[in-house]
């Protein structure tokens, strides 16, 4: 099991940098193009393939100092259907990547101990657009995810492997551009309240950040 160094002031600059450059992508996007629309009232079917990197934070800092850092991207692949202009519903799977950590067991009298962390999941959401422009929205969603987390050790020149299978709730914001009728942009943060499982590996949350284009069918 590992303890996450990084300070909340880290989480929160990252989490305000993605929100800020989807805002400004959105607001430029939309004063160059502003004659083209989407007919976002109508529903409809869209495909989102995105690309990110997630954070796996434990609570063991009792039993184990050390640092880590997020090691492998996320694949996210997902289905939406818009059900009215300002709600959809969503299924998706998604890697999560893998956070590698290194540092010292007091558990264990002072041993050294390095590995990685990573998940996968498959999730279900329901999610609120509200309208920034006539080609940009804002939206928040939430569901509920299986959460399949594998951890690889090494710890005093032995190796082990740890898997943990849990439902976690998560929430999520980002903002989505149309950059034509049937592409458009989005990128988000995510934020899966339980992952792990507290008697094997340490349990905590996740935090992933990503962006990546839809395709609509209509």
């Amino acid at each position: 099991m590992f303890f996450s160094t990084n300070s909340r002031m880290h989480r929160r600059c990252m989490a305000g940098g993605v929100m800020l450059l989807g805002m400004l992508f959105a607001t430029v996007t939309a004063v160059a193009q502003p004659g083209i629309r989407t007919a976002s009232d109508d529903e409809f079917f869209s495909v989102f393939a995105a690309v990110g990197y997630s954070r796996t934070a434990f609570k063991s800092g009792d039993v184990f100092s050390g640092i880590e850092k997020s090691s492998s991207p996320q694949f996210r692949a997902q289905l939406d259907y818009r059900l009215h202009r300002f709600v959809s519903v969503s299924a998706a799977m998604n890697l999560l990547g893998g956070t590698s950590f290194r540092g010292i067991s007091h558990a264990d009298g002072g041993v050294s101990q390095s590995g990685e962390v990573s998940s996968m999941s498959a999730e279900a959401a329901l999610a609120g657009h509200l309208p920034l422009t006539g080609m940009s929205a804002l939206f928040v969603r939430a569901g509920g995810a299986y959460l399949n987390t594998r951890q690889t050790m090494l710890s005093g020149g032995n190796s082990t492997t740890t898997h943990a299978n849990v439902f976690s709730p998560f929430t999520g914001v980002g903002v989505e551009v149309d950059l034509q009728s049937y592409i458009g942009f989005r990128m988000g943060m995510d934020w899966y309240f339980r992952a792990g499982d507290a008697a094997r590996m340490g349990e905590g949350a996740i935090q992933s950040a990503y962006g990546g284009f839809v395709f609509r069918f209509r």
